[in-house]
């Protein structure tokens, strides 16, 4: 663990979730080694943009078997060993005593300690690189001689013994031994992972929102150092390129990736409110009336609830994600259209009926033939969804699919309900009745309960 003065790292574990993965290629795409000194000192920038956070001593991966570490605000960190600028950035020792060394012990003090035991590469560094009073790394420009020398010895000792191979692999493209160059690259920047309790949970709350803000505060570096924008709405800057002088960079964690659905689903919620409004208001002027989009959008949303009632208690699914939310749109889709099936049957019912009961029949019975068709169709469609291997694509089918069902089933009982009511009792009421008479299709044509024929406030 850490010395005295501050908190101690939190753990001697690396945690998945909490590792930043850069993957670093030409930016031009030139056929060129990426192991060169201009390139390494940016990959070594670029990396130092996690190391330099000001909490880093307390989240860092406190590795004990690292050859390499820093001692900055009195806690000792391990300096990231998957890292491509880790196998030139190294204070280089003599090699006299690899003579007692196995072949394999070689090739790992070789590789991992910076024990020169092949002889040493012409101006390779001997003076440590990281910061003092930091956890960064010195990102000086490496001597030319140097790297080259140093990457062929990293290229033939892969390519002769399987097990250097394997370390150097993560570091190199599929083709690097072929060629002798590799035109990719990639490091991993591990943090701490929290300790955790006997039930899986953080035992101090402290470390999981220190890990939280780190990551986040780590993010907004890396985004300001690439000018990748946060302040443009419904774009988000992971959309933009992750670029320096010479590289072209994909870097990622599990925590920035949580963080991001996090701000996407907040993007999406808005999306979601203008569907609704946008919906509403092509109601009100496809009907003519505030209140009769307003009784079809409500008749909408209440298929959520019922679907969802069916769904966890009858088909006893207990999985329900933010995929699901998804579903409104559907839904959206679905049920305005069946309500626009619904008036434009109730509008022309008046010229095929006398009465209001036939009217109603009529418009009833043109809208569960038409409203049928569709939506079972669509209804199959998100069942079979159902039989997929990936449990969330099945689970959000079926959840779909009910929703759809529960639109039919509302409108061929709510809104006529709803209508008829509409139209008997509130039609010609103040504020709630037709709102817009000087559009031509605001007035549905009405018949009176006792069969007249009148008109109110226009006709089509």
């Amino acid at each position: 663990s850490g010395s005295a003065g501050g908190r101690t790292p939190l753990s001697q574990r690396a945690t998945g979730n909490l590792t930043t993965t850069f993957m670093y290629r030409w930016r031009d795409g030139r056929d060129a080694d990426l192991f060169s000194p201009a390139a390494l000192q940016q990959m070594c920038e670029v990396e130092n943009e996690i190391l330099r956070g000001e909490h880093y001593g307390e989240v860092c991966f406190n590795d004990p078997n690292a050859a390499f570490y820093t001692t900055a605000s009195g806690t000792r960190c391990a300096l990231p060993r998957l890292s491509a600028p880790s196998l030139f950035y190294v204070p280089w020792q003599s090699g006299g005593g690899c003579a007692s060394l196995s072949p394999s012990e070689r090739l790992t003090a070789e590789v991992e300690e910076g024990v020169a035991c092949s002889g040493g590469y012409t101006g390779m560094p001997t003076a440590p690189f990281w910061t003092d009073g930091s956890h960064t790394r010195k990102c000086t420009l490496l001597d030319e001689a140097y790297v080259a020398e140093r990457a062929a010895w990293l290229y033939a000792a892969a390519a002769e013994h399987e097990g250097v191979r394997d370390r150097l692999g993560f570091f190199l493209a599929s083709d690097a031994l072929q060629l002798n160059e590799t035109h990719a690259s990639r490091s991993s920047v591990p943090l701490g992972s929290p300790v955790v309790g006997k039930d899986g949970r953080v035992v101090d709350p402290w470390a999981a929102t220190l890990h939280e803000d780190f990551v986040e505060a780590a993010k907004k570096r890396l985004f300001n150092k690439f000018k990748m924008r946060e302040d443009r709405p419904f774009w988000s800057p992971w959309r933009d390129s992750a670029e320096t002088a010479d590289l072209s960079i994909r870097f990622l964690s599990g925590a920035m990736l949580q963080g991001e659905f996090g701000d996407l689903m907040k993007t999406d919620f808005f999306m979601v409110i203008f569907s609704i409004l946008f919906v509403l208001v092509y109601m009100c002027y496809h009907t003519g009336c505030l209140t009769l989009g307003c009784l079809g959008l409500l008749m909408i949303l209440l298929s959520f609830p019922l679907a969802l009632f069916l769904y966890v208690v009858v088909f006893r699914v207990r999985y329900f994600a933010m995929i699901h939310v998804l579903a409104i749109f559907i839904a959206l889709g679905v049920g305005a259209d069946d309500i626009f099936v619904y008036v434009n049957a109730w509008r022309h019912s008046r010229r095929v009926a006398t009465s209001f009961e036939a009217r109603i029949a009529y418009a009833h019975r043109k809208t569960y033939r038409a409203v049928l068709a569709t939506s079972f169709t669509t209804a199959v469609a998100f069942f079979a969804t159902w039989v997929s291997p990936v449990m969330p694509v099945g689970a959000f089918g079926c959840f779909a699919a009910l929703a759809i069902v529960m639109t039919f089933a509302l409108v061929i009982s709510f809104f006529p309900a709803a209508l008829m009511i509409w139209e008997l009792r509130f039609r010609r009421a103040k504020c709630v009745g037709c709102c817009c008479p000087c559009i031509g299709r605001c007035a549905l044509p009405s018949v009176g309960p006792e069969g007249g024929g009148g008109e109110a406030g226009g006709g089509e």
